[in-house]
């Protein structure tokens, strides 16, 4: 219970732009529970996946994409490669990928999403926070038409099932609105420019 208020904290700190405070406190939870449950334990894994983030926000990349990988490496291994929780560590090495090396963050967001389309179904939180961080590695990559009628699938899945108001739809818009933006100033040779957030999805602790 206590490691799992620490990691709100870490969470809220991430949510306030406090990054070097979030990755501070994540990775004081992640050395305890490598401590508890070893090195690929399900709270550890979890644990690991959101500090990732925490390295990405810093501008720390290649240890950012390093520990997602270890995670999805266990997810892949201890749940196999059609389990929903290896699908959101996926999209989340996705996004992480996007700085460096933007052909494969696109690869990867596109298993992610078709993953967790088949296995959840249209609507579906993980699935609409997939469409929307898979429409920002493809504008990073140089393709904002297709990032653009991403968003709008995941904007018309999220109205039906989530409702017109929720985080997730209104991130789906002022990335549409960005990418719309960019595709009328630079188009797609200047997709670099414009520097696109992504849904954090925490991967349940189990």
């Amino acid at each position: 219970m206590l490691l799992r208020i620490i990691r709100n904290l870490a969470v809220t700190a991430r949510r306030q732009r406090r990054f070097t405070r979030a990755k501070e406190i994540n990775g004081q939870a992640y050395v305890a529970l490598r401590r508890m449950q070893g090195a690929d334990g399900p709270l550890t894994r979890s644990c690991r996946a959101s500090l990732a983030v925490d390295y990405h926000l810093t501008g720390e990349i290649g240890d950012a994409v390093r520990l997602v990988e270890q995670s999805l490496t266990g997810y892949e291994r201890d749940l196999g490669a059609a389990h929903p929780f290896t699908h959101v560590c996926r999209s989340l090495r996705s996004v992480l990928l996007r700085p460096t090396q933007a052909g494969e963050a696109v690869v990867e967001g596109n298993k992610a999403v078709a993953g967790l389309d088949s296995t959840l179904g249209s609507g579906h939180p993980w699935v609409v926070a997939g469409l929307i961080n898979q429409a920002g590695n493809l504008s990073v990559a140089g393709e904002p038409d297709s990032a653009e009628q991403l968003l709008r699938d995941a904007l018309e899945q999220g109205r039906t099932f989530l409702g017109h108001h929720h985080p997730y739809l209104r991130a789906a818009r002022r990335t549409l609105a960005e990418v719309i933006s960019q595709g009328e100033v630079g188009g797609a040779s200047d997709s670099g420019m414009v520097s696109f957030g992504f849904i954090d999805v925490e991967v349940p602790e189990t």
